[in-house]
């Protein structure tokens, strides 16, 4: 049995999301799995464990160069694709990504939207819900 019919639900509900097509959602619904409320209580570990979580590297009011912590490619190409997608739509993505990239550039911007995205997700994955 294929995993798209499996989980249908699941993957309309991402597909909603803009920048999502059918196959990034079943991408990300196979990674992540349907049941993503009981693996990880809130948004901020699923970050960590994807890699696209912001890092905060300060010390005595002087910000340090930090990078994104490695995690499951996957899922980080699939919602990176899909910040790039929204680059140019009218959209609250798009428009959080071209805000972001005016300040802190392209690759910035797109991890930065990425994890926007992935936020979305996984409210969609608890609440059973359409974008």
């Amino acid at each position: 049995m294929k995993y798209e019919q499996t989980y249908k639900e699941e993957i309309d509900w991402l597909d909603s999301i803009p920048g999502i097509d059918l196959h990034t959602a079943a991408a990300i619904s196979a990674e992540i799995g349907p049941e993503v409320s009981t693996l990880f209580p809130t948004d901020a570990p699923l970050a960590s464990w994807v890699g696209i979580c912001p890092g905060n590297n300060e010390s005595t009011g002087k910000k340090k160069n930090s990078k994104c912590p490695q995690g499951n490619k996957h899922v980080k190409a699939a919602l990176c694709q899909a910040s790039w997608a929204n680059g140019k739509s009218k959209n609250r993505i798009g428009h959080f990504f071209r805000k972001v990239r005016k300040r802190r550039g392209d690759k910035k911007a797109s991890v930065t939207a990425a994890h926007m995205i992935l936020r979305i997700v996984y409210a969609l994955m608890r609440d059973k819900t359409n974008y």
